[in-house]
């Protein structure tokens, strides 16, 4: 759960590294969902009594807040010094974009299910202070309405067979675009296709034998090894307007690739928890 853990890691630390405890010292009544919606509808008139309606969209993101206070099993002191201060707020507050955030339960024996990650920015610190500072609370905005899965990896090593990806998400009507590696062992076409998806596929010649390939279907970009940007043309694909961005939909997909290679297709579910 986000709101209360046994600890929580941000950005490859721990809160364990700096002596934390997670507390609140006011009365929760309800966790942060982050659900909310605008309904996207239009006018009314004489003559059309039922607006047409145009979607809904998420009105922000899921924002929620941690509290900390000092461990009492490892120092005893109970506040903050400033230096104490200054090297926690530089772990939380240095990163200007969203990180992984992961809390961990006091039940650590999670279900599978039951796990999930966010990707978050620390928008905001505030104090308690009795004397001296003896609490933080950090102001958390997720990168999306939603908590995530685990990462989950589908590795496909023989060309032409037919794999199963189960996607759990909880946005049952949109999709999930994954990030596909790609290990070539030649120059050969690479086809890789989503038959569930109508049969939809994408193919591309590699640079190279071992040259691996990275293909981020959310972002729209393929790089290589080192992370730079590949032209479309290196890998013959000459209309990028007819490019097929890989992407899964809910529940089960039949996907299967050709050619001369190892594929990873890596993914996250989303999870619509809310901060619970």
């Amino acid at each position: 759960m986000a709101i209360f853990g046994k600890y929580f890691d941000f950005n490859g630390k721990s809160s364990k590294d700096f002596g934390l405890k997670i507390v609140s010292f006011d009365m929760l009544d309800s966790i942060p969902m982050g659900l909310e919606r605008t309904i996207n509808i239009g006018e009314m008139n004489i003559f059309r009594q039922r607006p047409n309606h145009f979607g809904a969209t998420y009105s922000s993101t899921l924002q929620f807040t941690v509290t900390v206070v000092k461990d009492p099993l490892i120092s005893d002191k109970n506040f903050f010094t400033r230096s104490e201060i200054g090297k926690i707020n530089a772990w939380l507050t240095s990163p200007r974009f969203p990180e992984l955030f992961h809390m961990t339960d006091y039940d650590n024996a999670v279900e599978s299910d039951e796990y999930v990650d966010y990707f978050v920015t620390i928008q905001n610190v505030e104090s308690t202070f009795i004397q001296e500072i003896i609490g933080l609370k950090f102001t958390i905005n997720c990168d999306s309405p939603f908590g995530y899965s685990e990462e989950k990896t589908l590795t496909l090593t023989e060309s032409e067979k037919e794999y199963t990806i189960q996607n759990d998400t909880d946005d049952l009507e949109n999709y999930i675009y994954p990030v596909i590696e790609i290990n070539p062992k030649d120059d050969k076409d690479i086809t890789l296709a989503n038959i569930t998806d109508n049969s939809s596929s994408i193919t591309f010649s590699p640079t190279g034998a071992n040259n691996t390939i990275y293909i981020d279907c959310q972002r729209l970009t393929i790089k290589n090894y080192i992370g730079s940007l590949i032209p479309l043309t290196d890998l013959n694909i000459v209309d990028p307007q007819k490019i097929y961005w890989f992407k899964l939909l809910s529940g089960q997909n039949k996907v299967k690739f050709s050619g001369n290679a190892i594929v990873k297709i890596k993914y996250r579910e989303y999870r619509k928890v809310g901060a619970y």
